[in-house]
């Protein structure tokens, strides 16, 4: 059974409250049941993201380490997620989704194993950490593109939208569970519990009709080079496509490694532990959810979704400097709320003017660009705190990141707004 639909068809209807069209669109198969699965999926990621820092500050108390177990698990996305866009363009996204699952099954039982029988050195903690940022990376595209086959376009801000609560969903869930199953169980239950949540995820993908191909025949016979070069073509022709870009690589950069630095942070903070950095993460992931809920209520235009991200950025500033001057675990939890809820308008608020403005033809490979920058913004800003928190603190670091990311709001604010406005060529 396929799913067919006219996706760039709009229909004429009455004007519809934005929370009714919100809870039309999560309850209306079979962007619904894709939901409900992929919330297990990003909750096992979620608790994949959350255990290894622990496991890493558990084995060495080094920030440089924290930054390089991130830059191992995103480094092979900038091949893998290029490859997965191409092939999200052209072939089967369930399938692919499928593939990347069962090989992220199969790491976290390899994980599990060395941890249960002491085997987990950081270099072999490292070194399996490549391996499953490999096989995560080849379905980015496809499991963030698929959804537009799902919806309308009218509706395609409020499904990509709900997409990203779904992630901020397992962003709240994946931390408390990852934390508890630790302190409780040790460091081998974690990755069991995320080999249990994927598995569960496969189960259900495969009980969804998968949608119609949208693949682009005329792109069909490029090759990977030549592909990759029509993506990033599409993306410089557009010049608001093009300052997004700029945005998004830059402030992922100085703005998304706090995730990966918060054991460190509650250690010099308040000699906290796997506990305290749950909870930081756990209300990280709330506020991602109050974000991401609202975001979806938005108009789904590229005025109003290009003020959504750049007005992010400043509360997102604010509140990483409250995290670091905070005095208490209460008030550093409260502006860790505040911060997830700024990250996640933002990065939504692009994610979404990505798949609005990009052909359908061209999205693939052009969300999977999307990635790519994410991974270089966030492997650069790591391994910047990281050499920064050595030679000062990590303090010094995370403030320097507040003052270069206002400084890049107040340059490039200016001609986003300007490219924006600018009525976009039919």
């Amino acid at each position: 059974m396929h799913i067919t639909y006219d996706f760039w068809r709009a229909r004429e209807e009455p004007a519809e409250a934005a929370w009714r069209r919100v809870a039309r669109i999560a309850l209306t198969a079979p962007l619904r049941d894709y939901i409900f699965a992929r919330v297990l999926e990003m909750t096992s990621k979620w608790m994949f993201r959350v255990t290894t820092p622990l496991v890493v500050w558990q084995l060495s108390h080094d920030e440089r380490m924290l930054a390089w177990a991130l830059v191992c698990l995103l480094l092979p996305g900038l091949v893998m997620e290029l490859i997965g866009g191409i092939f999200a363009d052209r072939y089967d996204r369930q399938k692919i989704m499928m593939f990347s699952c069962w090989g992220s099954l199969a790491t976290n039982i390899v994980f599990a194993v060395f941890a249960l029988m002491g085997w987990l050195t950081l270099p072999w903690l490292l070194g399996l950490t490549v391996l499953y940022g490999g096989v995560n990376a080849i379905s980015h595209a496809a499991s963030k593109t698929i959804v537009t086959a799902y919806v309308r376009k009218e509706d395609l801000a409020t499904a990509v939208s709900l997409n990203t609560v779904v992630f901020n969903v397992a962003g709240f869930v994946g931390p408390a569970m990852a934390a508890g199953i630790i302190y409780a169980l040790g460091n081998a239950a974690a990755y069991l519990a995320c080999a249990a949540f994927t598995l569960a995820f496969v189960i259900l993908l495969r009980r969804i009709p998968p949608p119609a191909d949208e693949a682009n025949v005329h792109h069909q016979h490029h090759n990977f080079i030549e592909a990759l070069r029509a993506g990033l073509a599409h993306i410089l022709g557009i010049k608001l496509l093009m300052y997004v870009f700029l945005l998004h690589i830059a402030s992922i950069a100085l703005a998304r490694p706090f995730v990966e630095f918060v054991p460190a942070i509650v250690h010099h903070a308040f000699g906290g532990g796997v506990r305290e950095a749950g909870i930081m993460l756990s209300a990280f992931g709330l506020g991602s959810i109050f974000g991401g809920l609202w975001l979806a209520s938005c108009p789904a235009n590229r005025i109003r979704l290009t003020a959504v991200a750049l007005g992010a950025m400043p509360v997102f500033a604010a509140a990483l400097i409250g995290i670091v001057v905070s005095t208490s675990l209460p008030m550093a939890a409260t502006f860790s709320f505040i911060a997830g809820a700024g990250m996640i308008t933002r990065g939504g608020a692009i994610q979404s003017l990505i798949q609005l403005e990009s052909q359908p033809a061209y999205r693939g490979r052009v969300v999977a660009l999307h990635g790519v920058a994410f991974e270089i913004g966030c492997i650069s800003g790591a391994l910047f705190i990281g050499e920064m928190a050595q030679v000062v603190s990590l303090n010094v670091a995370l403030t320097a990141c507040v003052v270069l990311l206002v400084a890049l709001w107040m340059w490039i604010r200016g001609p986003l707004k300007a490219a924006a406005e600018v009525p976009r060529e039919v």
